[in-house]
């Protein structure tokens, strides 16, 4: 299930905002195949951001970025807290925390069953 919002963020380069397309995308542990299937299938011009939030264990790392750069050109990384959304960008939700959006940037918080329980994606789609 992916969701889709625009949201308006500082823009870096000036002292103004811009608008950014940003898309979430949820997966569970099974589903690097059809994430792999679908960014690779993602013209490299699309003028949007993604958040992936795949459902994985929380204590184990994952190299979810490393395997989606492979089939991409977008810049891929993990998220970092309080990190500014920009364009042509991939975000990856790193392990133990959940991710939300506030302000036009990214957030994270370590994950409990208050914050987050079991489902990450949601949390990251009533932040949208």
């Amino acid at each position: 299930m992916s969701e889709g919002v625009e949201f308006q963020t500082p823009d870096l380069e000036s002292d103004g905002a811009k608008n950014v397309r940003i898309v979430a995308v949820g997966a569970s542990a099974g589903g690097l195949a059809a994430l792999r299937t679908f960014f690779g299938d993602v013209p490299d011009n699309l003028d949007a951001a993604f958040v992936v939030v795949q459902h994985l264990d929380p204590t184990h790392a994952t190299m979810l970025s490393e395997l989606l750069q492979q089939v991409t050109s977008m810049t891929v990384s993990e998220v970092v807290d309080d990190e500014p959304v920009r364009s042509g960008h991939l975000y990856v939700m790193p392990p133990g925390v959940v991710v939300h959006l506030e302000g036009g940037r990214l957030h994270l918080t370590d994950r409990s069953p208050t914050n987050a329980g079991r489902s990450p994606i949601d949390h990251l789609f009533r932040s949208l």
